[in-house]
């Protein structure tokens, strides 16, 4: 499935990417032809001022260049980009044009990001790739700070390249199925998180059918693969989690209407796994992205955000965990942000280990998903110095969008106090795929 529009969900299309055998591994289309510039934006800047057209296009361009730093990429990474007039509450957002079902080394088929499929240079190939990789727009109208700008950044002033940024490594792939779908879609209290329910309708994703429909499994992203529950000492992978909810009797089942399916998965012994992730989801340092070949989570695991009292879909889970990272070279994907301070600033603060804003943990992230990291030098851990960052937690524009608004909490991305991750999904072969990509979208305080 495709999306065209990263602040509305609707406008969205099916479209057949299943694999299949070819000599030549990417499509003509995104072969270096001897362009070695692998990062690429279709900048479609709607103002009349070029000297901010030109300092957002060179966000964007050091964002690029930043992820051609950190990894080896085999093909251009491709991004449709849009800044112009939005709701003045609204910083902006990105998502995946497409994602990509594929059957993983486990015989399990999970969802990858269109822009990683392109770079693991697989034996087999989709029948098609999206024109681009990630989609995003962001609002003319806010009061940006670029990079280029004279003097330092002001208090109260949001940084482009970090809110980008941001966005374009959860486009990479730091994106989690597990949420309360089924309880958004019949605007209920949450009992339970599930990966994406996948249906053999064609109702748009998140969306779930109102009507009849044939529940055809529960499907995970890459992601996902590497998330461990780890509670008192008891480790389980998440992927197990969803292996018994797929042993629910209602699989490859006709259901007239979503509440049925509903009533029936509740009552039965597979939904304990589904209370299991809520809980876990509200359990601080319970819920780890341990790096794949890796056993040590102490050391090699990037911790999860758990630490709400309550869940928030499109906070909990799918960004770093804000106590432990605030001050850390992982900070980006926390999700509370940065305001009046500078990107570089951070860096410089937590200890400026790698080189760039992709800490060595995130880089693990990436690595772990399949992405080729490059051989950057990472500087020892040291102390680092206290940063001021937003105290108030924030909601993805997927949850504000399905929730009727009704969110108002900080924090994801900058110190932008209402943020959103969007996770668009694409599906192969008919299936009607999932979405969860990620679209930051933000509201000042």
């Amino acid at each position: 499935m495709d999306f065209h529009d990263p602040m509305n969900l609707s406008k969205s299309s099916i479209v057949d990417c299943s694999l299949k055998q070819n000599d030549n591994i990417l499509d003509d289309n995104f072969q270096l032809n001897g362009d070695d510039n692998l990062f690429q934006v279709k900048l479609n800047c709607q103002i009349n001022d070029k000297e901010i057209c030109a300092k957002v296009e060179n966000s964007f361009k050091l964002a690029g260049d930043i992820i051609t730093y950190a990894l080896v990429l085999h093909t251009p990474i491709i991004v449709d980009a849009v800044f112009g007039q939005m709701d003045p509450k609204v910083l902006g957002g990105a998502t995946a044009s497409r994602f990509i079902s594929i059957t993983d080394d486990d015989d399990k088929e999970r969802f990858y990001p269109q822009a990683l499929v392109k770079q693991l240079q697989f034996p087999t190939q989709t029948s098609g790739y999206a024109d681009s990789d990630i989609k995003a727009q962001f609002n003319s109208l806010q009061n940006w700070y670029f990079p280029d700008d004279e003097g330092s950044i002001k208090e109260g002033q949001h940084e482009l390249l970090y809110t980008v940024l941001h966005e374009l490594i959860h486009g990479l792939g730091f994106i989690s199925s597990w949420k309360n779908h089924i309880d958004l879609q019949l605007q209920t209290p949450t009992r339970g998180l599930t990966p994406f329910v996948v249906t053999g309708s064609y109702v748009v994703p998140p969306a779930l059918p109102d009507g009849s429909f044939e529940f055809t499994g529960f499907y995970e992203t890459i992601f996902d693969k590497f998330v461990v529950m780890n509670n008192n000492g008891d480790r389980n992978e998440l992927s197990t989690l969803t292996d018994e909810l797929n042993q629910f009797s209602g699989r490859n089942k006709q259901f007239t209407q979503l509440s049925s399916f509903y009533n029936e998965l509740q009552n039965s012994p597979q939904f304990d796994a589904a209370k299991k992730v809520l809980s876990s989801s509200t359990i601080k340092n319970s819920l780890i992205f341990l790096p794949k070949g890796s056993t040590n989570i102490q050391v090699d695991g990037l911790i999860l955000e758990t630490s709400l009292n309550t869940y928030v879909a499109g906070t909990s889970i799918v960004h770093a965990d804000l106590a432990t990272y605030s001050n850390d070279s992982d900070f980006l994907m926390i999700y509370t942000g940065f305001v009046g301070i500078s990107m570089n600033e951070i860096i410089r603060k937590s200890g400026n280990r790698t080189g760039s804003a992709i800490g060595p943990k995130l880089l693990g992230v990436l690595n772990s998903i399949g992405y080729t990291i490059a051989n950057n030098p990472i500087k020892p851990k040291s102390s680092t110095v206290s940063i001021s960052i937003s105290n108030k937690p924030e909601l993805d524009f997927f949850e504000l969008l399905f929730i009727s608004f009704s969110f108002v909490l900080p924090g994801s991305i900058g110190e932008y106090t209402v943020g959103s991750k969007l996770f668009p999904i694409i599906v192969t072969l008919g299936l009607y795929g999932f979405v969860y990509s990620a679209v930051e979208y933000l509201q000042r305080k």
